[in-house]
């Protein structure tokens, strides 16, 4: 064989070795081959956040800092409520928010977004998380304290505030309607 196929020989089988070198770095380890002998692709599946079960009111422990707020107004025999929420410590969405009588979980919504017919004071991204729900009049009247909760990740809790006829000054924890009727 002469001097020349030889070299010409072991550039192509270096050249070979680095092609085989460069995919290793760049696209890591081979593919397992499927049962039709194509080349199985690597999928990494993001696993969901596993919800925990929801502790009675008295056993959360909320954040410091209040997560949003509701508006309500009565029309009729039913209480319109609209509001916003957000895990302010993560800015984050929120999973959902529950509504209390006297201690007593009585509904959940899961926050909608975009709201743009709920004003909101804080973003994600340019998204609203908002919410809204109807509550019957007669029930609510009997309460003397109507709570909303956010639920966060990470199996956390926050306050939601309560504006009685939307005016602001009247921002509470514990909407009592007796005292403060819409």
């Amino acid at each position: 064989m002469s001097r020349v196929a030889v070299i010409v020989i072991t550039l192509i089988v270096l050249t070979g070795l680095g092609g085989i070198a460069a995919a290793w770095l760049f696209y890591g380890q081979p593919h397992s081959e499927t049962s039709s002998g194509s080349i199985a692709p690597t999928v990494v599946v993001e696993q969901p956040e596993i919800e925990q079960p929801i502790p009675s009111l008295d056993a959360m422990e909320f954040l410091s800092e209040v997560q949003g707020w509701a508006s309500v107004s009565l029309d009729a025999d039913l209480y319109e409520i609209q509001g916003w929420a957000i895990d302010r410590e993560r800015d984050q969405t929120i999973r959902k928010v529950l509504v209390y009588l006297d201690g007593v979980q009585i509904a959940e919504v899961e926050p909608r977004m975009p709201r743009a017919d709920v004003l909101v004071t804080t973003r994600i991204d340019d998204l609203e998380s908002g919410f809204e729900l109807q509550l019957e009049a007669p029930e609510i009247n009997a309460a003397k304290c109507v709570r909303f909760v956010a639920v966060l990740n990470g199996n956390r809790f926050g306050r939601i505030g309560v504006q009685v006829r939307g005016s602001g000054d009247e921002a509470e924890l514990c909407w009592d309607p007796a005292l403060n009727p819409a």
